[in-house]
């Protein structure tokens, strides 16, 4: 216990703590048990972990925290700003370490290379601060590793194919990096990779993830089709491969896997949507609460079966090259918030079914052929706040606008020019 007070009142000794946030650290303790930001084994009565998110304090992390023994998990994140260099090299030597959490810091430079001696740690963040470099070879030693999070850095170049054999692996954050070349294969777990570089087809070893429950890898150049090995995701909450350059048909199977949000906007998908509609289970109804396809090149009509989805709050079908009429079956969705039908080639009327949207708070027909007026029973659905429609509809605007009186915002556009009409709550 005498080396945990030294070293604890050592390590205090190197940092600036502005706030006074360890006041109550005293070297004439006998035990630092009861000091702000530590907890003690209760079975050793020794230091296990250190907490001192957000205290905003700075300085070196120097040798004096070896001294605790003990010690299991690391965390110094959140307004802190603390020199890595040149305890980085320093780092492999927290053999005893099960978590270290450095987040948002200001952390710079590159991560150690040569073998990490962390055969303990399970969780490694890092995320939001300003590290460079390529991700070290050595991070493949890690064997027990649950959970690594790199995202909001400076990390450029490959991620080490080691990775995978990181096989206790449940979460992998790297978006907003720059990282470039294809994804690890074997790839044994996959979170959130998106915002980089990453190219090439989405590897079919992706498939054996079957107890991932988020899968984003938007925002990267990944080309061609879905691969068929996703059909094996069985806990799958969210798939996110928007903002690619993915081809092909909407994939058949993607409604079979009962997940909550499907979101594939800003790629080149073709085919009709009716693909995946038809094929898709009853109990996967209930499930879907988002779906966004928007700015792809979708054609032929919107399903009527997307009325058998009860639980869709968020239906996103925006520019593409859809036709025919809006389906009576969108009164069916009860808990819809946002509806975007924008820049396709609708034609027909608004539905007088849509009065059955009640939860409807964002309406987005503009740009399409539509005809005639809004029926005015869309006063039934007394959330809506935004509506955008064309000039064929200005008729309603001038005759009918009274109905709508939570309306807030209303716009219309004409083919060579584009007004907006705002309309605030003190006009009504």
């Amino acid at each position: 216990m005498v080396n945990d007070v030294l070293g604890l009142i050592d390590f205090k000794a190197d940092i600036q703590d502005p706030n006074g946030k360890l006041v109550s650290w005293n070297e004439d303790d006998d035990s630092p048990c009861n000091w702000i930001g530590v907890k003690c084994n209760p079975r050793y009565n020794r230091v296990s972990e250190l907490v001192l998110d957000g205290f905003a304090l700075s300085g070196w992390i120097g040798k004096a925290l070896l001294q605790l023994q003990f010690l299991r998990k690391l965390s110094l994140a959140k307004k802190s700003y603390w020199e890595l260099k040149p305890w980085s090299c320093r780092l492999r030597l927290f053999s005893t370490l099960a978590a270290i959490n450095f987040s948002s810091n200001q952390f710079s430079g590159s991560l150690p290379s040569g073998n990490w001696s962390l055969k303990g740690l399970r969780l490694l963040d890092l995320s939001n601060n300003h590290l460079d470099g390529e991700i070290p070879k050595g991070i493949e030693g890690l064997n027990n590793l649950r959970a690594i999070n790199l995202q909001k850095n400076k990390f450029t170049g490959a991620v080490p194919d080691g990775i995978g054999s990181c096989l206790l692996l449940r979460s992998i954050a790297f978006s907003e990096n720059s990282f470039s070349g294809s994804l690890p294969n074997p790839l044994q777990n996959l979170a959130l990779c998106n915002d980089n570089s990453f190219s090439g087809w989405v590897p079919t070893s992706i498939g054996n993830l079957q107890s991932l429950r988020v899968l984003n890898i938007s925002m990267n150049a990944f080309t061609g089709s879905f691969p068929e090995s996703m059909i094996n995701f069985q806990n799958l909450l969210t798939v996110d491969l928007s903002q690619n350059s993915l081809t092909g048909s909407l994939p058949s199977w993607i409604l079979k896997l009962g997940v909550q949000e499907i979101l594939l906007s800003g790629n080149r998908l073709s085919g009709s949507m009716d693909s995946i509609f038809s094929s898709s289970p009853v109990n996967s109804h209930p499930k879907l609460l988002v779906l966004d396809l928007s700015h792809n090149a979708l054609l032929g009509k919107v399903p009527s079966a997307i009325g058998d989805f009860s639980s869709l709050r968020v239906l996103n079908l925006y520019r593409n090259s859809l036709k025919g009429g809006i389906p009576a079956s969108i009164g069916d969705l009860k808990a819809l918030d946002i509806l975007d039908l924008s820049e396709n080639r609708l034609n027909g009327s608004i539905p007088l079914e849509i009065e059955g949207a009640i939860s409807l708070k964002e309406l987005r027909p503009e740009n399409n052929s539509l005809v005639g007026t809004i029926p005015t029973s869309i006063q039934k659905c007394s959330s809506l706040t935004s509506l955008a429609n064309e000039k064929s509809l200005q008729r309603w605007l001038d005759h009918e606008l009274e109905v709508m009186v939570n309306v807030h915002e209303v716009r219309y556009e004409y083919e060579k020019q584009s007004q907006v009409y705002v309309l605030s709550s003190k006009v009504f």
